[in-house]
């Protein structure tokens, strides 16, 4: 459920942003929103990456015990 959420906020966001870098169309700000977006996206791949650790390190403390 965490990973609809996650990937429903990102779209949102990028597409709020996106769109308002394109009105603007100045180089500074599409730079600035360019590099956000990309650690947004690598904020959303850290995380999912992590959850999946936790989950199975949770699996394999449920089989030691």
């Amino acid at each position: 459920m965490k990973i609809i959420a996650n990937i429903i906020g990102a779209l949102g966001a990028i597409t709020f942003i996106g769109y308002f870098a394109y009105k603007v169309n100045e180089t500074p700000l599409s730079i600035i929103v360019t590099i956000c977006l990309c650690l947004m996206v690598y904020a959303f791949y850290d995380d999912m990456r992590r959850d999946r650790a936790v989950a199975r390190a949770r699996r394999e403390n449920e089989r030691a015990e």
